[in-house]
């Protein structure tokens, strides 16, 4: 009986130390050789974990003749779970880019497992709310430290805008992420706030304190509403429970008078500091008149995302497939995006399951989700015990405001995110089956393997998938640093050990093939370059950059019909694309359409620095400068026009003027006509002047 009990204790030990791995070492994992530092790595890392926390949870069983817990898998929650992952792997039929699906396959699926192999844990062990809070809530301080010392790099220099907000990042990636994360954990901060004592309790005080007070300054809209909204529902909760079981959930004494205290007054001097910061002042106009339905980007990312899936609805695009499609619907030209980002998710993670996984795939995750939320309000209502009841209604905040920022952003993508979720699903999935009788099997520890082994393996395949992308961005990072270098030959070495057919394209969907062809190609193997080109267009064929660069080999061999037309391709795909539009003028200049190169360049900002742009326009805007002076019947008028005209320079600043000033460029540079003349020359007569005017007067009209 004592070895028993001995043996138990180390397998609660194991899923102990399993949930601190998961909960608190991974996040901070970070490999600063890959391009996106988190994201791969932080995936190898947890599927390694499942892996040798499972293997040493066998091992302990093999000791004794001992019989494992197992949840009924045949309940609701787990199969919808499964339906989910069906309609994931179904998906990778619709797949332009079948890797990417098969990734996106095993990424749901290793995360599947994680729930499923913590809810066999939590069933097996005798869990602890209080210790896994304490876990939690040095994490939390951890976190907050490094959150407050980049805060604190702020404060002395700039004002706080959300602008400068950015670098608030912790180890997240960004400040939205980041502001996620510390909700996630103030759940856990609230609970050990209420109900530990000593330190334990101040230490819980300090973290809520400083999470509210550095979310006012990171200002995530998205969980203010989260924070908002799950504060109504649990608020909504206690009044239900207080109605139907006569009794108060929440009992309010001595212990909440200083909490609730200290967490209003901090939250009343950190708006008070942002509102009356010089920072907000400035930045007032945009923040008040700008609303989370509001954003320009996430309503055209999210229409686009709608016609998408009207054109995939049963199965999708395929995981990992949105970046891919969405240059085809409009989004760029609906935003008028000239920079060169491109946009990877719909910042939507509902829309994002919706257009990859089609209708049944978000329908199954829907409803897993909201279906552990129905568990967390049952089981409020069936625990006995005060303190396990209130850390479950503390989970159903935390769940109900995941839902919430979910709509706003993307953090089903990220790693630590899905840990801290599913963590909580697994809690109250357990919870909820240890409360209905009847409903577990039990196992021995041999047969437990045998039913693991498929699991294992899909692990198995989930590591060596995970490395070999991880040894292709580290190699692709390598190449891309290279061809900046202009180090050609290591840019093609990096490009020929990063592909395969595991990794085939980076974080920003650009296959990296294509790199491979710009290096090629600025080594003058034109032929190798086109052949890169064309493959990595069967990577990606939504992919504007390729077009553009096929333009460009053309056009460096005089075949300029061929390289206008995938100009125009690429124009396609991202209309405002400045290096593009600069391409394709330079064309139309030599075909002397001056005025189609003019309105490609009047999409290009005014303040472009390229030689390119600068050359170009003056070309186009020569051809408007002499239909200007063509067009004024005085001889003397005319002959300024052209002779203003011979100055370059000049020409630029007149048109960058008219550009500044919302001028049309005719208007402006007639102006500076008049402007000359009548400072230079005296000899103007009135009805020359008057005739000035009129032009004048008919351009702005005409504008």
């Amino acid at each position: 009986h004592a070895y028993v009990s001995s043996t138990q204790k180390k397998q609660q030990r194991i899923a102990f130390f399993f949930f601190v791995f998961c909960l608190t070492i991974i996040p901070f994992i970070n490999l600063n050789s890959l391009i996106d530092p988190a994201l791969l790595s932080r995936f190898t890392a947890l599927t390694a974990g499942i892996i040798i926390f499972t293997f040493l949870f066998i091992m302990r069983g093999f000791r004794i003749e001992s019989f494992i817990r197992l949840p009924q898998l045949k309940s609701l929650v787990f199969i919808l779970l499964m339906a989910f992952l069906f309609f994931s792997g179904l998906s990778i039929i619709n797949a332009l880019n079948k890797p990417e699906a098969i990734f996106s396959f095993i990424q749901n699926s290793v995360i599947a497992i994680f729930f499923l192999f913590s809810v066999l844990l939590l069933l097996n062990t005798a869990f602890s709310p209080a210790s896994i809070t304490k876990v939690i809530v040095i994490f939390s301080s951890i976190i907050l430290l490094i959150g407050w010392v980049q805060a604190g790099s702020i404060l002395p220099h700039r004002a706080i805008t959300k602008g400068s907000a950015r670098v608030i990042t912790a180890f997240f990636m960004n400040k939205n992420l980041f502001s996620q994360m510390l909700f996630l954990t103030l759940i856990f901060n609230l609970y050990g706030a209420v109900l530990f004592t000593k330190k334990w309790k101040i230490l819980s005080i300090s973290n809520g304190l400083l999470t509210f007070a550095l979310l006012v300054i990171i200002q995530t809209r998205a969980v203010w509403l989260a924070i908002i909204i799950s504060f109504v529902g649990t608020l909504l909760i206690a009044i239900i429970y207080q109605r139907r079981k006569q009794d108060k959930l929440i009992t309010f004494n001595k212990k909440w008078i200083s909490p609730l205290i200290l967490f209003i007054t901090t939250l009343i001097l950190a708006i008070l500091f942002i509102v009356f910061s010089e920072g907000y002042k400035s930045d007032r106009g945009r923040l008040t008149s700008e609303n989370l339905m509001s954003s320009p980007g996430r309503i055209a990312m999210w229409d686009s995302s709608i016609e998408m899936f009207g054109d995939h609805p049963f199965l999708g695009v395929g995981g990992g497939n949105w970046k891919i499609h969405i240059s085809k619907y409009g989004v760029y030209e609906q935003l008028k995006f000239n920079g060169k980002k491109r946009f990877q998710r719909p910042h939507n993670d509902y829309l994002s399951v919706l257009t990859e996984n089609g209708v049944f795939g978000l329908l199954a995750f829907i409803g897993f989700l909201f279906l552990n939320l129905f568990y967390l309000i049952k089981i409020v209502f069936l625990i006995e015990n005060r303190e396990e009841r209130l850390f479950y209604l503390f989970l159903f905040s935390g769940l109900a405001g995941y839902l919430v920022f979910s709509f706003f952003d993307f953090p089903k993508e990220r790693v630590e995110l899905n840990i801290y979720l599913f963590f909580i699903l697994a809690l109250a999935t357990a919870k909820y089956q240890s409360l209905k009788p009847g409903t577990f099997g039990s196992i021995s520890t041999k047969g437990f393997m045998v039913k693991a082994f498929p699991f294992l393996l899909v692990l198995g395949a989930a590591l060596f998938f995970g490395i070999k992308r991880m040894k292709g961005e580290i190699q692709t990072q390598k190449a891309i640093e290279a061809l900046h270098a202009q180090q050609y030959d290591s840019a093609i070495r990096g490009i020929k050990n990063s592909y395969s057919w595991y990794y085939q394209m980076d974080p920003t969907s650009t296959p990296v093939l294509w790199y491979k062809g710009l290096a090629n190609f600025n080594k003058g193997n034109k032929e190798k370059a086109l052949r890169n080109f064309n493959n990595a267009l069967l990577i990606n064929p939504y992919h504007s950059h390729i077009y553009n660069s096929i333009g460009v080999l053309y056009a460096s061999e005089g075949n300029f019909t061929k390289a206008k037309a995938y100009f125009l391709q690429s124009l396609k795909l991202r209309p405002y694309a400045a290096e593009t539009l600069i391409n394709i003028a330079k064309i139309y200049n030599q075909e002397e359409d001056y005025n189609a190169a003019y309105q490609a360049l009047r999409k290009v900002s005014y303040r472009n620095k390229t030689d390119a742009f600068k050359i170009n326009i003056v070309k186009a805007l020569d051809y408007r400068i002499d239909e200007l002076a063509d067009s004024v019947p005085d001889k003397k008028i005319s002959n300024y026009i052209l002779k203003l005209k011979k100055s370059k320079p000049n020409t630029l600043k007149i048109y960058k003027s008219s550009r500044r000033e919302d001028h049309s460029f005719s208007e402006q540079f007639l102006n500076q006509v008049a402007i000359d003349l009548i400072q230079n020359d005296n000899t103007l007569s009135r009805e020359q002047l008057n005739e000035l005017n009129s032009f004048l007067f008919r351009e702005v009209r005409e504008k």
